[in-house]
């Protein structure tokens, strides 16, 4: 006899689960692979009537029932016996089709998850989730409260699919093809309880205008992996949004603008972005509750404003922020007026290519230390990449080593042994020279003036003092040639 794979049935309102792994079950559990963790025994069925085996004696009467069809060749499914279930799972099967109102029956669903299947919008139809029709002409909702469709091949979804499902909390529409979400977006408004929402890896470009404006219990929003190539507008609308998860797009600058009006955010993700390079002053300004940030893995991210928080916060005391991850980014520096370090918990900077002069000499002394006290786990990949002969050191040994700091400080040697002026000494040294060579034209031109008015004034004087002498036109030449000569001039005078 071939061995059963069990179907998982647990009881979610009493501590305690139910098995039919019973060897006796074996003939009846066809035609199905039901799936029994615990013993590790699966088997393979045809494809036919499954319904039978869930109206047995020994789970007709449970209640809080948690049913798997997980990891079989289930294609269809088709609507379920009125049995009192909580959990529904058909993930990773082959299902292209779900009948109509296949769970109407079912009045304790609670979780239902369809995902890493091969559904398009055909195969599920605008009644696929519908409720119980009464003689009333009145359809019940479901009590689904989850509801998991990723990993399956919709471009699209009925505008009325979700119409029965007033509960739902969490939709999961991760890794479909939606591309454009057209009427998806107005599937997806019309859920008004919508808590938690995941668009990860759709192709999308962009969210329709409106989409979100009444999903006003919406707190977690994921994007993540798509084609946004700024932040778009339309999040802006989600004011309860609590995390915001914008990992893997196209961003190349992120500003002032980006992530306006969410004033309950708490929890940022902008990692894994191959494209972004700036990150703006006031970026994160507006976040005022926000508590983690996630921005590593941003390889081209080489300039982070050391006023990107600015406005955050009046008081550096009440400083919100307190996990920060700017890790495998591609920083050479980081500020110290980038935030209030002493109020930050956990501080992971850990793989970037710090550039070791003397504009990171506060990190060796100050920060360095503070991580070692609180996550010192995070201190083995925080090192120099240039200058040369500093590669590869640990920024950690150098807080050690006051001495290699002392002579950047008086404007003599940096760490590499070259002389140098610090950064901000540039800035001074640029605005003296600035200054000198401004003086130096206003000098240069007043002299200039001088001279010119005084040339005007002497030209003037020797004009009105010059006598202008006539002589006949009628003399011969001889005598005008004579006259003009340099021995008559002398005889005149």
């Amino acid at each position: 006899m071939l061995l059963l794979a069990a179907l998982l049935i647990g009881v979610s309102t009493v501590v305690q689960s139910v098995n039919i792994c019973d060897q006796c079950l074996c003939d009846d559990l066809q035609p199905y692979l039901i799936d029994c963790s615990q013993k590790g025994l699966t088997h393979h069925f045809a494809e036919d009537d499954w319904t039978e085996t869930l109206t047995l004696k020994n789970i007709s009467s449970e209640t809080g029932l948690d049913v798997r069809f997980d990891n079989n060749k289930i294609k269809r499914v088709k609507r379920f016996p009125e049995l009192n279930i909580e959990s529904l799972s058909f993930m990773k099967n082959s299902i292209d089709t779900v009948e109509n109102s296949a769970f109407a029956d079912l009045k304790t669903l609670k979780t239902l998850d369809l995902s890493h299947n091969q559904l398009d919008a055909n195969g599920l139809p605008e009644l696929a989730l519908y409720g119980i029709f009464n003689s009333s002409e009145y359809y019940y909702p479901l009590p689904v409260m989850y509801l998991s469709l990723s990993h399956n091949n919709l471009h699209s979804i009925d505008k009325d699919l979700f119409d029965h499902l007033p509960y739902l909390q969490t939709l999961d529409l991760s890794y479909n093809p939606l591309t454009v979400l057209g009427s998806t977006s107005q599937a997806i408004s019309s859920l008004r309880n919508l808590q938690v929402l995941d668009l990860a890896n759709t192709q999308l470009k962009n969210i329709p205008e409106g989409m979100l404006h009444d999903l006003k219990h919406l707190q977690s929003l994921s994007l993540a992996n798509n084609h946004f190539t700024s932040v778009p507008h339309e999040i802006s609308n989600s004011h309860n949004l609590t995390v915001l998860d914008l990992d893997g797009n196209k961003f190349e600058t992120l500003d002032h603008t980006s992530f306006m009006g969410l004033d309950n955010l708490t929890e940022l993700h902008i990692s894994h972005m191959a494209t972004l390079k700036v990150i703006e002053s006031r970026t994160f300004g507006s976040l005022k509750k926000l508590r983690v940030l996630q921005c590593h893995h941003n390889r081209k991210l080489r300039r982070l404003s050391d006023g990107a928080f600015m406005g955050i916060t009046e008081d550096p005391q009440h400083w919100p922020v307190q996990e920060l991850y700017l890790n495998d980014n591609g920083l050479t520096v980081i500020d110290k007026a980038l935030a209030s370090w002493t109020y930050v918990e956990i501080i992971d900077m850990q793989g970037n290519p710090f550039n070791c002069n003397c504009d990171i000499q506060w990190m060796a002394e100050d920060l360095v230390t503070q991580i070692e006290q609180t996550t010192p786990a995070l201190l083995t990949n925080i090192r120099c990449a240039t200058p040369e002969s500093m590669r590869d050191r640990l920024i950690s040994t150098l807080s050690y080593e006051h001495e290699e700091f002392i002579p950047c400080m008086t404007g003599s040697k940096n760490l590499n042994g070259d002389y140098v002026i610090p950064s901000y000494r540039y800035q001074a040294t640029g605005i003296i020279i600035l200054s000198i060579g401004v003086i130096l034209i206003v000098i240069g031109l007043s002299i200039i003036t001088v001279i010119v008015v005084k040339r005007r004034a002497i030209a003037h004087a020797l004009m009105a003092h010059q006598q202008i002498r006539y002589e006949r036109a009628d003399t011969d030449e001889e005598e005008f040639r004579d006259s003009y000569s340099p021995y008559h001039i002398n005889r005149k005078v």
